[in-house]
């Protein structure tokens, strides 16, 4: 257990590390004895939620990821789907840093779709290397 209670005093310490991810509550059962003739008891439970911190990155499921798409696909065309995960449950927007060039030709839904945003061009632009982020 990360927690040590002191004998004496009765201060409870963290002692090890927590993770939210891992263990996000802890239920201790305390005791307190007096040392008199006739010793006496008194229990107690102590509950302590444990806050998520920002510790983990995102990540996406696949690293790599190619599509076809015609050159008369209409505006919000979906191209494919990029799935983004981070441990810590945080909302996740992913975007296009890099590949667009000059044009508008795609954008990313807030559901991690990519879109045809343009028209598109076969002969003016026949291939998109896209960067996307996943902060």
């Amino acid at each position: 257990r990360p927690f040590s209670i002191h004998s004496i005093t009765g201060v409870v310490s963290l002692i090890g590390p927590l993770d939210y991810e891992t263990r996000p509550f802890y239920s201790l059962r305390v005791q307190a004895l007096d040392i008199g003739t006739f010793s006496h008891t008194s229990e107690a439970t102590l509950e302590i939620r444990v806050i998520n911190e920002n510790d983990n990155l995102p990540h996406f499921i696949n690293t790599l990821h190619t599509a076809s798409v015609s050159e008369d696909s209409a505006t919000n065309t979906p191209v494919l789907s990029l799935h983004c995960y981070d441990l810590d449950m945080d909302t996740l927007n992913i975007s296009i840093t890099a590949g667009l060039k000059d044009t508008n030709a795609f954008r990313i839904s807030s559901d991690g779709i990519l879109l045809v945003s343009d028209q598109l061009d076969f002969e003016t632009t026949s291939f998109y290397s896209l960067t996307v982020q996943c902060p």
